[in-house]
């Protein structure tokens, strides 16, 4: 998970879930925001549905050293950044949505 707050104060929380029961499995990318220093949050929103495991997987593949993941806020948006491997190679993806 990555954690970071907004100039206003507004925390942002973002961290990915397997889609199934191995670490290797696809995963998804979630976020939520709280404007109350953490006690209570939004709604989790989910930003990416199911990036791709790392075909092959391994012990520096996969999503066992997911190292990738960011989070930022601007214009009323959540902006999150995550490592995947649907191109074949672990790049960089980007997505906003709006703040929950």
């Amino acid at each position: 998970p990555r954690l970071t707050y907004s100039v206003d104060g507004t925390m942002g929380l973002v961290w990915r879930s397997n889609e199934g029961s191995a670490l290797l499995n696809p995963y998804s990318i979630w976020a939520v925001t709280s404007t109350t220093g953490g006690r209570t949050t939004s709604k989790p929103v989910q930003i990416n549905c199911c990036s791709p495991a790392a075909k092959g997987g391994g012990t520096w593949g996969g999503n066992l050293v997911q190292d990738f993941t960011a989070i930022g806020f601007g214009n009323g948006q959540v902006h999150a950044a995550w490592g995947d491997w649907r191109t074949g190679e672990r790049n960089a993806f980007f997505a906003s949505v709006a703040t929950p």
